[in-house]
């Protein structure tokens, strides 16, 4: 690895390669590493050892995805203030740089941005939200779409990334503000 490549530390796998998919769209030939760890208490965990493992490799941007997950107490959204400001806490080389993309909700909810993503998952037209970050639950209403008749959903996270192919950079840009702060870490650094 060397400083061309943008490490990528996200809750699982599905989000380091829907990742991949994104950042090389926005800035092209760049490579992208990545760390998938199955939950975010291992995110959090896990982060900072690999941060200096990657760093040692030559890698001086990072993008630490976590979704703001709702509180499974009361419903409603976790404090992001307090996810970033405890995300911030994982320590950095003075060298590098990160962004902390952290979702509202969920990654999926970029999907809703987009006539092009939300009609892949349902096969039919389906009109985007302008307000992407107010639906709730985003996964679970992607499988909802994504069911013909009684049958079982066809969309999984495992289809994210073939989704980051045909998502309109530029619309969620504007819809999505974690996504907007990802493509401007990205073009920026």
């Amino acid at each position: 690895m060397r400083s061309d490549t943008v490490s990528v530390l996200a809750e699982d796998p599905t989000d380091v390669a829907t990742f991949q998919v994104l950042i090389q769209r926005i800035v092209g030939t760049v490579k992208v590493h990545g760390h998938g760890f199955k939950g975010c208490a291992r995110l959090k965990r896990k982060a900072e050892a690999c941060i200096r493992d990657d760093h040692r490799k030559g890698v001086r941007r990072f993008v630490i995805v976590h979704d703001l997950d709702r509180n499974p107490n009361n419903d409603q959204l976790n404090d992001e203030v307090a996810l970033r400001r405890l995300l911030s806490d994982i320590a950095l080389p003075s060298d590098a740089s990160r962004v902390l993309c952290i979702p509202i909700e969920e990654l999926e909810a970029w999907w809703f941005s987009c006539a092009e993503t939300l009609e892949a998952v349902a096969r039919r037209p389906i009109p985007p939200s302008r307000n992407p970050h107010l639906v709730v639950r985003p996964k679970e209403d992607l499988m909802r779409l994504s069911r013909a008749g009684n049958r079982r959903p066809r969309y999984s996270t495992n289809d994210n990334p073939s989704l980051a192919k045909i998502l309109d950079l530029e619309i969620c840009g504007d819809r999505c503000r974690a996504f907007a702060e990802l493509k401007t870490f990205l073009d920026e650094s």
